[in-house]
């Protein structure tokens, strides 16, 4: 029984950020017109990802004691670089993809050589 405890104790903000999660995202459904669909949650998935994929770079770049908060801007230039370009057939929306991520390395290059040699 201690170990359950010491368990509890130990993840005690894990817990609580779970919790916190849990009770918004049933706010956020209660509230969704369509209810708590499939649907729903699989659109909020999504829309997750993307914002997972940016705090894992700003993870990164904390961690390593780089402070640089303009991901952001980075993420948000792009995700209006591909509302413009990723339109149109297949092979259109293959170049628009390029074309996006291909701007997203070189603004980071970009940043990154600023961070660096400053």
């Amino acid at each position: 029984m201690k170990d359950w405890r010491y368990w509890l104790a130990e993840q005690r903000g894990t817990l609580l950020a779970l919790g916190i999660f849990v009770a918004m995202f049933a706010i956020y459904s209660a509230n969704h017109p369509a209810g708590f669909t499939a649907n729903v949650v699989q659109t909020a998935a999504n829309k997750g990802v993307l914002l997972a994929f940016v705090a894992m770079a700003q993870t990164l770049v904390v961690i390593t004691a780089g402070i640089d908060l303009s991901v952001g801007m980075i993420f948000t230039l792009t995700n209006c670089l591909a509302s413009w370009l990723v339109i149109g057939t297949g092979l259109e929306t293959a170049f628009g993809v390029v074309a996006v991520l291909g701007t997203g390395l070189v603004c980071g290059a970009i940043n990154g050589a600023i961070v660096i040699y400053g």
